[in-house]
């Protein structure tokens, strides 16, 4: 939600540098403006005539009330109320200037007015929308002027106090374009960052997907077009309906829950393999989504590859933990093949298993010899 902080179209925008900015400046002011008055009220109380000193206590008073009131707001919401109650307390100060002054002073009472006027002024550019500041600033000096001793220039201090508050709204006004020109800038960088995310994610899907595409659909073509293999009309329509049932999802035990048990995991892949596999070992491990299905995946692959490639119909799959994760390794004893002749263009090993597990945070090791089989090695360390 957003919402205006200073009434001058601030937009308060969470964690800012723009509200962060506001928020200080708005406690600073209230600090120092507490400070101001408390301190110059108490001075300029104990040092008015006597005659006058009843008056200049009264006034003292409300000046340390409404300092109190300042530090409050200080950490409080923001509200208005304190800056205008100090504005009164300033105007009052000022008027009444010729009856504290009945006689001359150390702390003469025209410097208790100065001194509350100007420091309202100051802070008020740092808290206020500008018009409203500017008018309340206009009411000050016009105050001030009205009680000021007959030797001071009224109209020296009105254009100090103007000047001073000037430089103040200019201050104020030059940080905030600062503070948004960097929200802009971070907003930028973040659409840009979620940009790329979005494109590394459809990436990485649409490489998931050719990934998949290659496991079914692709891989039933090639053994219908293997010069080695006749498969029968029975075969075919086992492999393109276990292709339709990967495609879509309806076999994927992850598809509805977000940590799997590794058991539960190979036996569901040993369960729809046309292969005997002698199962070595095993492994309690508890995967998250990700990584499961990468090793679920990368495994379908590995032993459809066996069923195609290989030449024999058994395999052994040895299970281990490793760490908090887990080790899957797949070994045949059939015709082998040489890892580093497979063509680019052929993505069941590079994109099926190797940069599926690498996507995950694991890895895939493939091992084979020409006649001496092949091994399968997967590997996901653990969170």
């Amino acid at each position: 939600m957003q919402k205006d902080l200073r009434g001058d179209g601030v937009v308060d925008v969470a964690i800012s540098f723009e509200r962060t900015y506001v928020e200080s400046t708005w406690r600073l002011a209230c600090l120092i403006r507490a400070f101001v008055v408390a301190v110059v009220s108490t001075l300029a109380a104990s040092a008015t005539p006597i005659s006058a000193r009843p008056l200049a206590l009264a006034l003292a008073g409300i000046g340390l009330v409404f300092a109190v009131a300042d530090c409050l707001s200080a950490s409080a919401k923001r509200t208005y109320s304190t800056g205008c109650a100090t504005v009164l307390f300033a105007v009052a100060v000022s008027v009444l200037q010729p009856v504290l002054a009945s006689s001359p002073t150390a702390f003469h009472p025209n410097e208790w007015s100065f001194a509350i006027v100007s420091i309202t002024a100051i802070t008020l550019q740092w808290q206020w929308p500008a018009p409203a500041a500017a008018a309340a600033c206009a009411v000050l000096i016009v105050a001030d002027a009205f009680g000021q001793r007959p030797d001071v220039p009224s109209t020296a201090l009105a254009f100090r106090i103007a000047a001073e508050s000037g430089a103040a709204w200019f201050c104020t006004w030059l940080a905030l374009r600062n503070a948004r020109r960097l929200d802009r800038m971070r907003e930028e960088k973040q659409q840009m960052e979620r940009q790329i995310a979005l494109d590394v994610s459809r990436r990485r899907q649409e490489k998931e997907y050719l990934a998949l595409l290659h496991d079914t659909a692709s891989a039933t073509l090639l053994v219908a077009a293997s010069t080695h293999s006749r498969p029968t009309a029975a075969e075919l329509s086992r492999y393109a309906r276990r292709d339709l049932e990967i495609l879509g999802h309806r076999v994927d035990m992850l598809a509805t829950t977000e940590v799997v048990d590794s058991t539960a995991l190979v036996d569901a892949v040993v369960a729809e393999s046309p292969l005997a596999v002698e199962v070595i070992g095993t492994c309690q491990a508890i995967l998250p989504l990700g990584p499961a299905l990468a090793l679920l995946r990368a495994l379908r692959e590995a032993m459809s590859n066996v069923e195609r490639h290989a030449e024999v119909r058994r395999v052994r799959l040895r299970v281990a933990a490793a760490g908090r994760g887990v080790v899957l390794e797949l070994t045949d004893n059939g015709i082998g093949f040489d890892p580093g002749a497979v063509p680019l263009t052929r993505h069941g090993i590079s994109l099926s298993i190797v940069d599926r597990m690498a996507s995950c945070g694991g890895k895939a090791e493939v091992r084979s010899e020409r006649g001496r089989g092949a091994t399968v090695r997967l590997m996901w360390p653990g969170a």
